[in-house]
């Protein structure tokens, strides 16, 4: 995650329970954390249902000596860090068709679709001018086309982010494959 120009390292685990999204970073052989970026301890991000109960587990954890270089229970308070959504709504926005999973992929259609919309917006813009329409008219056309183009990227992704979630993308795989081994490496 990228805040403010500086890298943050998030380590997402979201499990049925609070007790196994925590136990999911920790490594099965040495029982110890596992999330490390630089020496650096790697926040363990879990569903928001999960938080208190996820922070009780972690200060368990570190009492046991199994959080390298933290001995202060309190630190867990740090170290987990309370997710966005619910279990149950992550577990929907996995899901095609369900209202998590459609807000949520209309979300980001609309981020992706702003930015295709400006982008079109600006190209369309210089081009007119440059091409000597008048301001006015140049704007009110270049705003027309930017809005489809804005329009047509946030229905294709959604439609396809939805279309992923059901697993029928799985169907083009060996097709895709087999043109991929025609056109060879190149």
């Amino acid at each position: 995650v990228n805040r403010n120009g500086t890298a943050t390292y998030i380590q997402d685990k979201y499990c049925q329970t609070a007790t196994n999204s925590v136990n999911n970073a920790f490594d099965n052989e040495t029982g110890m954390y596992r999330y490390y970026v630089n020496d650096e301890i790697m926040q363990l991000e879990v569903p928001s249902d999960q938080y208190e109960k996820a922070v009780q587990v972690m200060k368990d954890k570190i009492e046991q000596g199994l959080v390298p270089d933290v001995t202060d229970p309190e630190e867990a308070l740090n170290i987990v860090k309370k997710g966005s959504v619910t279990y149950e709504q992550a577990v929907n926005i996995a899901k095609a068709g369900t209202i998590d999973s459609l807000t949520y992929d209309s979300i980001n259609g609309a981020i992706i679709a702003t930015k295709a919309l400006g982008i079109s917006f600006t190209i369309d813009y210089a081009l007119r001018i440059l091409q000597g329409e008048k301001k006015e008219e140049a704007i009110k056309e270049s705003v027309m086309n930017s809005l489809q183009v804005g329009g047509k990227s946030f229905l294709i992704y959604v439609l396809s982010s939805q279309l992923a979630k059901t697993g029928a993308a799985n169907v083009f795989t060996p097709a895709a494959t087999a043109i991929s081994k025609v056109l060879g490496d190149n």
